[in-house]
């Protein structure tokens, strides 16, 4: 896919067309919603006197139906209506969030955690792809930043105000406020424009033979399996390297008798101006060159980690941490929507978020045995190594297979 070749006033311009607020209004409504709807959930579980080992076992079948569902939803949203399959997302998720909300029992509690994986499933990063066909991928990567950045303004108020609901009303009131504010993000994809998928019909003969062939079945699987797949097993580098820091990183810091928690509130703060950057630079220069650089960052960070041995280079390897883990999402994002095109966009996103199912599923055990048996220092040194791994592997990658398939099946945007 050709990248958006756009003036930088028309750069600055893209984020104030109708598509863009819209979009910015779906994403903080859905997000707050979503915080809303889960904040309950494990304290209800107790209130109903659900065992954590069977919570356990409920959420990893939820994770199971949310992953098996991506590539259906994917592939829907390509080829039927992206607006309809955004919305029915949504309102899939207010239907599960209003279940919780009248579970008495553990078997109505089962069925909520059923819907919470099919409707997970549904959607995923779909948002994400409808931002690519609404406003193309010129002003992709700053869009990705300013919404990011706003969404989480209001969205950190969430959990505070659904803890209040259902500590001084009731678990049902506080999911129903989630359910109904869910709503909204539905309602607002309506008011979207976007190009209508008929619209090669409109030119000459050939110019709508040629589309037809360019989004045939044959060629859309194809960049599935020689594309997208690909380059999404990076996902499974950073997706383990975040996890693991949020695991076991305070645990580090009590064996090595270390404060690790210092670096962590330190490293937030980058992450606050961060995203604008990153997005910047995914923009206008390569977000090939970014992804690269946020890998190194990640490497550096466990690297730095597990041989590291004093308070100064624990909190440097936070602060890389976060410009890694703040850098390559989008980053990715953006180099698979270029791979593979933004007839693919749902398949796309729906693949990268299969790969961090496919994540929390297996790395407890995984990583909880190399714990046992490594122990917390060598399972950083081990996955630093595995993050800078994970950039030689995209530039050969890309260098030996990724540039032909573009040339190959170039895709006008």
């Amino acid at each position: 896919m050709a990248k958006d070749k756009m003036s930088f006033k028309e750069y600055v311009k893209s984020f104030f067309t109708r598509n863009f607020l819209i979009m910015l209004l779906v994403f903080i409504t859905a997000n707050f919603a979503n915080k809303l709807g889960t904040t309950p959930i494990t304290t209800q579980s107790v209130a109903l006197g659900i065992a954590g080992t069977l919570l356990g076992v409920l959420t990893s079948m939820q994770k199971v139906i949310q992953m098996c569902m991506r590539p259906f939803s994917g592939w829907i949203f390509d080829h039927l209506s992206e607006k309809k399959m955004l919305c029915i997302g949504y309102v899939a998720t207010a239907v599960c969030y209003f279940v919780y909300g009248i579970a008495q029992n553990t078997a109505v509690f089962a069925i909520a955690k059923v819907l919470q994986g099919f409707s997970g499933g549904l959607l995923g990063g779909l948002a994400y792809s409808m931002l690519v066909k609404s406003l193309g991928m010129g002003g992709f990567g700053m869009a990705v930043a300013v919404i990011s950045a706003i969404s989480n303004v209001f969205v950190g108020y969430a959990p505070k105000i659904s803890k209040s609901l259902f500590e001084n009303q009731s678990f049902f009131i506080a999911f129903l406020v989630a359910a109904i504010v869910q709503l909204i993000p539905a309602v607002l994809c309506l008011f979207l424009k976007l190009e209508k998928k008929n619209e090669a019909e409109n030119s000459d003969k050939k110019e709508a033979e040629k589309t037809k062939k360019r989004m045939g079945m044959k060629d859309y699987l194809k960049g599935i399996s020689f594309a997208v797949l690909p380059i999404c097993t990076l996902g499974l580098f950073a997706n383990c390297t975040r996890d693991l820091f949020m695991t076991y990183t305070v645990q580090l810091g009590v064996e090595q008798g270390i404060d690790t928690t210092i670096g962590i509130a330190m490293a937030a703060v980058v992450t606050v101006w961060i995203g604008f950057v990153v997005g910047f630079l995914i923009d206008r220069i390569n977000s090939d060159l970014v992804l690269v650089v946020s890998y190194c960052f990640l490497g550096a960070s466990n690297l730095l980690y597990g041989l590291g041995s004093n308070l100064t280079m624990y909190n440097i390897a936070a602060i890389c941490y976060q410009v890694g883990i703040a850098s390559y999402w989008p980053a990715l994002q953006a180099t698979c929507f270029k791979v593979a095109g933004k007839s693919q966009a749902g398949v796309v996103s729906q693949t990268l978020y299969m790969f961090l199912d496919f994540v929390a599923i297996v790395f407890a055990s995984l990583v909880g045995m190399m714990y046992d048996t490594l122990g917390i220092v060598n399972v950083y040194t081990v996955m630093g190594f595995v993050n800078l791994f994970a950039v030689v592997y995209f530039l050969v990658l890309k260098k030996v297979y990724l540039n032909k398939y573009m040339e190959k099946h170039a895709v006008e945007e």
